[in-house]
């Protein structure tokens, strides 16, 4: 990991000599103009250090280049550009989230694929949960969601810089699906999203490129928001994360919600629902 993550610096770091010469500016100042030392550019050019995105976006300003040309070729194909802008209505506006984004999914996707070991047959969201239960050979929570849906064929990478406004996104590539969830939301937050994604594609809602937003209005606003499909990967989740026995089980040891929930590593809210989900009459 440390061997790839010099050979980007030093990629990137000879991108910007390149275009900061052919602009006839001097370190110094391409420096002044994006508010930063000349020391920290020249580190930048000889790979002793990394950019930020912030930092790349306004290099790209200055020089009036697109942030994906500072970046180093990819060994294959580039994500699916076309399908990031056919679903920016869905996403935050601005060209600095879009274009991070871009760059996301390019190192994302630049990760080995992972090996599929688990190959459910049916559809059906608590049948399907069930069934990759038993393929991953867990009998108690809390459950590895992540190390599942590896072994489901799904890279699995957390993104520090998703706007607070989406949970997770799931891209599939040529290699396999891509699930990325919001690092900066807490833990139990980041397993259901995961949990969810993973739902999304085990059940084949989507084609290439799905959005989950955070805040339920602005998900059924959005285009191409199905409230069946967010249903049935929700109750994959919750299926997933708390099979019925198990929370049974637990509840049977006299635990208090906070206990359970802790022990299953959900929120208090999302054992809350299960709890009553599942003491709900079937109609």
């Amino acid at each position: 990991m440390e061997g790839h993550w010099e050979l980007t610096a030093q990629l990137i770091g000879n991108r910007i000599r390149e275009v900061r010469t052919q602009a006839g500016l001097s370190q110094e100042s391409l420096a002044n103009r994006i508010q930063r030392r000349q020391a920290t550019v020249s580190n930048w050019e000889t790979g002793n250090s990394i950019p930020s995105l912030i930092d790349l976006y306004d290099i790209g300003q200055v020089l009036n280049l697109d942030i994906t040309e500072l970046m180093p070729p990819r060994r294959a194909d580039p994500p699916p550009k076309a399908v990031l802008r056919a679903v920016a209505a869905e996403l935050p506006t601005s060209s600095q989230f879009l274009a991070s984004l871009e760059i996301f999914l390019r190192r994302a996707s630049d990760q080995p694929a992972a090996v599929r070991t688990i190959m459910p047959r049916t559809k059906h969201p608590e049948r399907l949960a069930a069934s990759v239960l038993r393929a991953a050979a867990i009998s108690a929570p809390p459950v590895d969601v992540k190390s599942v849906a590896r072994d489901c064929g799904a890279r699995v990478v957390g993104w520090d810089a998703m706007d607070e406004s989406l949970s997770g996104l799931l891209v599939e590539l040529s290699d396999g699906p891509l699930i990325a969830y919001n690092g900066s939301h807490p833990i139990p937050r980041q397993r259901f999203t995961i949990a969810h994604e993973l739902g999304h594609h085990l059940m084949e809602h989507i084609n290439e490129f799905h959005v989950d937003l955070s805040v339920r209005e602005e998900a059924e606003a959005a285009p191409n928001y199905s409230r069946e499909m967010e249903r049935e990967a929700n109750s994959f989740a919750a299926s997933l994360l708390m099979p019925p026995r198990w929370v049974k089980d637990a509840v049977g040891l006299d635990r208090s919600l906070e206990e359970m929930a802790s022990v299953f590593q959900v929120s208090d809210l999302a054992f809350g629902y299960r709890l009553m989900a599942l003491d709900r009459p079937n109609p």
